[in-house]
């Protein structure tokens, strides 16, 4: 995937993850943020040729989790979006944020240049 194609694509689930989460859709917001992020991650590794980090969004998410080069604010997010909705105690109560915590740690501007935006976010 070149950078442009990323870049729409993770701008595309981080509106839709917002836009979930500002109708009360709290799952869904959850499985949209997930993707942005998971989609973060394994961009990064595979243009860093660590093609095997992960190859979805969870498994991305519970990797970074364990992974101690990743600073501990980022992995936190990536442990509170990963978590099961019956997780309770450590589920995300704002994945727009968490996601975009995770974002911005690998991407802090876009590729094309410029700040990351959402679209109807808190």
């Amino acid at each position: 995937m070149d950078a442009l194609s990323f870049e729409s694509r993770l701008q595309q689930e981080m509106d839709w993850a917002a836009a979930a989460w500002e109708a009360g859709n709290e799952g869904k917001a959850r499985v949209c943020a997930r993707r942005a992020a998971g989609l973060a991650i394994r961009y990064y590794f595979q243009n860093a040729d660590q093609h095997d980090y992960a190859r979805d969004a969870v498994r991305a998410l519970r990797r970074m989790v364990e992974d101690e080069s990743v600073p501990e604010a980022v992995r936190r997010a990536a442990r509170r979006l990963a978590a099961k909705a019956k997780e309770v105690d450590d589920r995300t109560t704002d994945p727009v944020a968490d996601a975009m915590v995770i974002i911005s740690h690998f991407f802090p501007l876009k590729p094309s240049g410029g700040a990351w935006t959402v679209k109807g976010a808190r």
